[in-house]
């Protein structure tokens, strides 16, 4: 079985935290959006000083301890992951195969490649990155991914993944081809995993989950109230509310807080900028810029500028 991180930014940023009436999903790294969560895997040196980086940790840990006969492998670039000396099986030997982060080659070895294919451009290449870590020439990002997505598939190759109670976990945002769309492969939100408590229970969660977003996209006007609060795990006025957007043609409201953290994924953003593409009163979104900033879920850069908190 295989099991990788859903990559689109816009699901690692949403994590279907309203598609299960369960607290459970009402995680802090739901609020993550897809960029952040690609600045902290390429990021390495930054990653393990993250709080879903010790959630990984934590995770995998308990794994281990949950069945002592079970033997795990870890691939990973980041040291404080290789503590463990239960991780330390041979690859062909393990039953758990864990694949956490981004497995750079050497930049030497980068900047190689990017000579032979693009230095007769005429663009020069730019190595400079951008503050999540990615590459801000798209030749250079482009060349890393496939780079990163080779070096996986290796590693999934030399592990016997055909035979029975054998897993491979990714937990890397990257979409590698030939792996996440084979059929077999099962994506995940973290929030799946939260809700789940271990690897054995995922796969019926993640159906669980699939099951609620299929409802959730088939609501309409004529559903019921009892419908929508159970599908949205919310209460009887707000489904109301829902049902009469719907019955008026327009599509479900989607909160401030997540319009505001769906356009700060990008990177910072002015108040001007911010008012002009979140849908709301604009006295409104400025409060609510404000109670961001006051609880800690982002940060005032300067005056009237905004941006994500990545930690």
């Amino acid at each position: 079985m295989l099991l990788q991180k859903r990559y689109s930014t816009q699901s690692l940023y949403q994590a279907d935290r309203k598609t299960m009436p369960c607290n459970a999903l009402e995680t802090q790294f739901a609020r993550l959006s897809g960029k952040n969560l690609r600045y902290l895997y390429n990021a390495g040196r930054y990653f393990v000083k993250t709080q879903i980086a010790k959630a990984f940790l934590d995770a995998i840990e308990a794994e281990v301890a949950h069945d002592t006969h079970i033997k795990h492998a870890m691939i990973t670039p980041l040291k404080s992951f290789k503590r463990n000396r239960h991780w330390d099986t041979p690859i062909a030997e393990a039953d758990r195969l864990w694949i956490v982060g981004f497995l750079e080659d050497s930049f030497r070895l980068l900047w190689l490649r990017a000579q032979q294919r693009f230095g007769a451009d005429e663009n020069p290449l730019n190595y400079e990155r951008d503050r999540y870590g990615c590459f801000k020439d798209k030749r250079l990002q482009t060349l890393y991914e496939h780079t990163v997505a080779t070096k996986i598939l290796e590693y999934i190759q030399e592990f016997p993944a055909h035979q029975p109670n054998k897993k491979v976990i990714l937990l890397t945002a990257l979409p590698v081809q030939g792996i996440t769309d084979r059929p077999e492969t099962l994506l995940f939100d973290w929030a799946d995993y939260e809700v789940a408590g271990c690897l054995d229970n995922l796969a019926d969660t993640i159906a669980t989950r699939e099951c609620f977003e299929a409802e959730r996209a088939n609501l309409t006007g004529t559903s019921s109230r009892k419908k929508v609060e159970r599908i949205l795990g919310c209460s009887s006025d707000q489904a109301n509310r829902i049902l009469n957007n719907l019955r008026g043609g327009e599509l479900l409201r989607v909160s401030l807080c997540e319009q505001i953290f769906s356009l700060l994924s990008d990177g910072e953003k002015q108040t001007s900028e911010i008012i002009q593409v979140v849908k709301g009163n604009p006295g409104a979104v400025k409060n609510e810029l404000s109670r961001l900033v006051n609880t800690g879920e982002i940060i005032r850069v300067r005056r009237s500028v905004y941006t994500l908190k990545l930690n």
